[in-house]
């Protein structure tokens, strides 16, 4: 007897529909005559080519997919011989979602010029140009090593777009072209070396690499709340970086953002994977829905969406959104956890100290958007302490 084939397409597959999507609809826009009025106001929203949208969180969580999955094969064998090239190739992955989401060259090149990207560069390509040479010599991870060169490659082909972009003149669909051609190469990179990721997992004897898994399994990853501390530490780094002197405002990137939208989405991705091997599944994805919802609310294009659709809530009137948003997912948890008798009043009571001391330190600036993604990124981390608690206590 056969077995049928399971007919749900593969987490990969959906990834590349959506990026089809997304330069689609830029086609649509800039060479089509088709452009409804809801259309034309979510479309700052969805583009590719505009800053601080879903679009780039998209693309941001797109990379950093491909540096979880470096990072997850970091973790399948001890020792420091198997796991540097990984994570050298994980933590570059982490700097690009950084960078897509920040604007970080943007701001480098605002403060010292494009002279200021050279250390930078220098430091890619030792480290991936390392990684890649290891992983050429390992008979078996010689494709997954070629499209990370490919990826690579295609990635640094758009700074070449870009030269074009400021030294020399194209007319207005010279222009569009550019765009969507630059933004395209972007989304293929990053698919390729998703892919890549998954070869590598496979080639490591990994066997469930479903995305909910390979994200929202914490339990078999080697120092992964240290890592969460790294992230959270960079997030201070960032927000420090727009007290140098012309380093701009939410112009372009917010690198301050960056480490809740990724919190939010791994809380997501645990969720999801409790909610397929639970009973209580309705619940888990309840709180997915919530924390994936929480993600994207990071960006500040939020609010300006709803003001273009008419949506003039009160909790909206400033940006970045209301704190309520962010507010919500961490006492929706923390409810649920008490009534369920999954955690003790006792337990949570340094939770809480801690909360009402961040929350006595940040609300009284609490107009400022920088303010409000270190909170984001408190209440986030308070979010994955309890998940990751709660994930210990299960049985193998």
């Amino acid at each position: 007897m056969t077995r049928r084939r399971n007919p749900v397409l593969p987490w990969w597959y959906w990834i590349w529909l959506v990026h089809i999507l997304f330069v689609g609809s830029m086609y649509l826009y800039m060479f089509t005559p088709y452009k409804p009025d809801w259309f034309k106001l979510i479309f700052s929203a969805i583009s590719l080519g505009s800053e601080q949208n879903y679009a780039v969180w998209w693309s941001g969580i797109c990379l950093f997919i491909g540096s979880h999955l470096f990072y997850r094969a970091a973790s399948v064998k001890p020792g420091l011989g198997h796991s540097w090239k990984w994570t050298v190739l994980s933590v570059g992955m982490l700097a690009l979602a950084f960078d897509e989401i920040g604007s970080l060259h943007e701001l480098v090149s605002k403060i010292a010029g494009w002279k200021g990207l050279i250390p930078f560069a220098i430091v890619f390509i030792a480290g991936f140009g390392a990684a890649l040479f290891a992983l050429f010599k390992q008979p078996g991870y010689r494709i997954a090593g070629a499209f990370i060169f490919i990826g690579i490659l295609l990635f640094a082909s758009v700074a070449s777009l870009e030269f074009v972009e400021h030294n020399i003149k194209l007319n207005k669909s010279q222009q569009r072209s550019r765009l969507i051609i630059e933004e395209a190469v972007e989304l293929i990179a990053m698919s390729l070396i998703i892919i890549a990721g998954l070869l590598s997992l496979k080639r490591l004897g990994v066997a469930d690499r479903k995305l909910s898994t390979v994200i929202g399994n914490t339990r078999d990853l080697f120092l992964h709340p240290v890592v969460v501390f790294m992230l959270f530490a960079i997030q201070f780094i960032a927000i420090a970086a727009f007290a140098i002197p012309n380093a701009g405002r939410f112009s372009e990137g917010d690198p301050s953002s960056v480490f809740p939208i990724i919190m939010y989405y791994i809380l997501s991705m645990i969720c999801i994977r409790f909610g397929l091997i639970q009973r209580s599944s309705l619940i888990w994805w309840g709180f997915a829905a919530v924390f994936l919802f929480t993600s994207l609310c990071q960006m500040h294009s939020f609010t300006a969406l709803l003001n273009r659709l008419l949506l003039d809530i009160d909790w909206f009137k400033f940006p970045p959104d209301t704190w309520y948003i962010t507010l919500a997912p961490l006492l929706g948890l923390s409810l649920v956890f008490l009534l369920k008798g999954w955690v003790s009043v006792r337990e949570m009571v340094p939770d809480v100290i801690l909360f009402l001391f961040i929350l006595a330190i940040l609300y009284p600036d609490n107009h400022s958007p920088m303010v409000y993604s270190l909170f984001s990124g408190c209440t986030a981390y308070l979010c994955y302490r309890l998940l990751h608690v709660y994930n210990e206590s299960l049985p193998e």
